[in-house]
């Protein structure tokens, strides 16, 4: 689904955030990506979902290498659901928050009304479809942030931190919903929340320093502590 060739990125003060990063990601996959702050996780998230152009590699999505006269279609593939909620939920209810990618991809009202119920009935919150998105829980807000992502129907679908600032409850929410997306999608998953990593993870890379260090089918604590990557507490 995904193939990802000796990909750099340098930001403008001149921090390397990705030094020639190779990744594959097949169909059906749930890739968690693991590493600490500044490993370069985010930034390799925004450019597998082609919000950012890398400045040097190949990206391949759904066998098709990425261009700038492709990126459009391309995008369509593709869903992310940002670290913060508030980065991404914009309308006044959720109902129109969610409905907001689906209309924008030219989709008659009828068709964004079964996506958005669809949608909501999922993740368990069509109890939340006429309220404000500003008056909900941080985990309300993640689930209403995913939801929107379902919504459009992409073939893949990038996590960056979904349990971050969650306690027990909201963490186990999350677990739950990624687990019954799990197989019918491919999903990636940025974290540096072992917990999260065991619950739902098939393969398993680490980031330090703009690189890929290492990578496997299971989930190497000792190497994650080594990179300074610690579960957060839940109590």
């Amino acid at each position: 689904m995904i193939e990802a060739e000796d990909v750099h990125y340098t930001y403008h003060d001149g921090t390397e955030a990705l030094r020639g990063v190779n990744l594959t990601v097949d169909k059906g996959e749930t890739l968690i990506m693991l590493g600490p702050n500044g490993s370069g996780k985010t930034t390799l998230l925004l450019i597998l979902s082609c919000l950012l152009r890398m400045q040097k590699g190949v990206l391949r999505i759904c066998g098709v290498e990425v261009n700038s006269k492709n990126i459009e279609d391309v995008r369509r593939k593709v869903g992310i659901v940002f670290q913060n909620p508030d980065d991404q939920i914009i309308a006044p209810t959720v109902y129109d928050d969610v409905a907001f990618g689906v209309r924008n991809l030219g989709y008659d009202e009828e068709t964004v009304r079964a996506r958005v119920d669809n949608a909501l009935n999922l993740l368990g919150i069509e109890e939340l479809r006429n309220k404000n998105p500003d008056k909900l829980s941080g985990g309300q807000k993640r689930k209403v942030a995913i939801a929107g992502v379902l919504a459009m129907d992409p073939e893949i679908i990038i996590m960056d931190e979904p349990t971050a600032g969650l306690d027990g409850f909201g963490f186990r929410s999350i677990v739950d919903i990624i687990n019954r997306l799990r197989g019918n999608r491919t999903l990636i998953i940025a974290t540096h929340d072992m917990d999260l990593a065991e619950s739902v993870g098939d393969r398993f890379v680490y980031l330090h320093r703009g690189e890929i260090v290492h990578e496997s089918g299971r989930l190497d604590y000792s190497l994650a502590l080594q990179l300074g990557i610690r579960c957060p507490l839940r109590w």
